[in-house]
């Protein structure tokens, strides 16, 4: 018997087509997956270098703060290795960076030392404690563990800041001397020169030389 067969057209089905208004929001989404700015680390060259003289018990050679877009890397150049990386401004670069000791302690197990750090950037000014301990000092390489602490916040200057550093008044006394405060002179691009009062946390002069 005979099998006939027939063969029937194919049916294509269209997609519904979209409105207007749905084809400008796909449009959109796509526009905004490509074009969504994120938050993340500002990278940038060195801009700044600044030596950390530190006792021989952490490394024969000083350490380095190195400052890169934003943050600030810490590195042992006796080793050749970066320790810590510290996020310090948000979007702005680091231009300056000046240290200072503040104290030094240390027994038989383990030793720490302090430094005051100031940071600038654009017409901002930061300053910080930054302490390194090193535990236990038996370890070969010492591990070293780092605390980054924001004490000040200068108030944002009118001009970018071109340089900065400490400021010391001292009595002496005949043979004596005594510490009567800390201060930090900011010099800016007006040709003015700021004094702040490191214990007031106050601005007490500014001098300004015409250009």
């Amino acid at each position: 018997e005979a099998i006939t067969t027939k063969n029937y057209p194919r049916q294509h089905h269209k997609p519904p087509q979209s409105s207007p208004e749905e084809e400008r929001e796909r449009e959109e989404m796509r526009e905004e997956r490509e074009w969504r700015a994120e938050a993340g680390q500002y990278l940038g060259e060195i801009s700044a270098l600044c030596f950390l003289k530190v006792p021989p018990h952490f490394s024969s050679l000083p350490y380095l703060l190195a400052g890169t877009g934003s943050q600030l890397l810490l590195f042992d150049i006796d080793l050749g290795q970066q320790i810590k990386s510290f996020r310090i401004f948000e979007g702005v670069r680091v231009h300056g960076i000046a240290a200072q000791v503040m104290k030094y302690e240390g027994d038989s197990l383990s030793c720490s030392v302090t430094f005051k750090i100031i940071v600038s950037g654009e017409r901002r000014v930061k300053l910080y404690s930054l302490r390194l301990q090193l535990e236990p000092m038996s370890l070969e390489p010492p591990c070293v563990s780092t605390d980054l602490i924001l004490l000040q916040l200068l108030p944002r200057f009118t001009h970018w800041v071109l340089d900065i550093c400490f400021l010391w008044v001292i009595l002496v006394d005949g043979l004596s001397t005594e510490e009567r405060g800390q201060y930090l002179a900011v010099g800016c691009s007006d040709n003015s020169v700021h004094i702040w009062d490191i214990c007031n946390s106050n601005l007490i002069f500014e001098v300004r030389c015409p250009g």
